[in-house]
């Protein structure tokens, strides 16, 4: 809150030399005037709503200034006909804060715990904040390049990107070899076989004699127990709420 209140720099003497800093400082200090138009007389300090609208209240709580949820200084609202002070952020704002439970976003900060999506605010009633579904379930970035980004990658203003999971193509798995079975036969022919009696066929004969022959020995592919995963790839993150100022204007004293 910005107060009406105004500095007057004192007026020193022609030829005025101090001595020393501090003197000029304390000088300067002694001389400052301050002003402004509110006074003791416009200003009602209380606990309670004075009944002379005309004034401000600086609402106190057993004498003590009264600022958390609220700001303590009140004005008669002619059209509401209610004590009201603004709210310091502006409809439409954004915070992040941490709550145990959505309902407890509808009171943070004075509003009176009513559902936004229910019950639409008003200048004097509803929540104060509510939850901007843009961000459930994404952590914020600032826009720009992204380092080391693959592909190359520049984050737009408002632009959701990235996923919880992805499918590894051939060109993301790192090299690694298989080992030889032969229960599978995915090789073109007869191009490599073991045999167990015979004198084999055409190919490459591995063993003394054959046939028969064993299955194509071939190189073992990926088994998977059902089907093939996606990788995660979300990075360690905590619940937070990214809540926006509703369109509430005002605490109600």
């Amino acid at each position: 809150m910005i107060l009406p209140v105004q500095f007057i720099a004192p007026t020193f003497a022609e030829g005025y030399c101090p001595p020393t800093l501090q003197q000029f400082a304390n000088d300067y200090a002694a001389g400052l005037q301050l002003t402004s138009p509110l006074s003791l007389d416009t200003v009602i300090v209380s606990d309670t709503a004075p009944a002379d609208h005309n004034k401000l209240w600086f609402k106190t709580l057993a004498g003590a200034p009264f600022t958390y949820p609220s700001i303590p200084l009140y004005k008669w609202h002619t059209v509401f006909a209610t004590w009201v002070a603004a709210h310091y952020r502006i409809p439409g704002a954004h915070d992040w804060e941490e709550f145990t439970q959505e309902s407890d976003i509808w009171s943070f900060e004075g509003g009176d715990g009513s559902d936004p999506g229910t019950v639409a605010p008003t200048a004097t009633t509803g929540s104060f904040w509510e939850v901007d579904p843009a961000y459930n379930g994404r952590s914020p970035m600032s826009p720009g390049s992204i380092t080391g980004a693959n592909p190359v990658k520049s984050l737009g203003y408002g632009e959701d990107f990235g996923s919880g999971a992805q499918v590894a193509t051939s060109q993301q798995v790192a090299p690694h070899t298989h080992p030889f079975v032969t229960d599978a036969a995915i090789l073109n022919g007869d191009n490599l076989k073991t045999v167990t009696s015979g004198v084999g066929a055409a190919g490459v004969m591995i063993g003394l004699s054959g046939p028969p022959y064993t299955a194509d020995i071939a190189i073992g592919p990926n088994a998977f127990t059902s089907a093939q995963e996606a990788m995660p790839v979300i990075h360690p993150v905590r619940g937070m709420s990214c809540i926006r100022r509703t369109g509430r204007l005002y605490y109600v004293g």
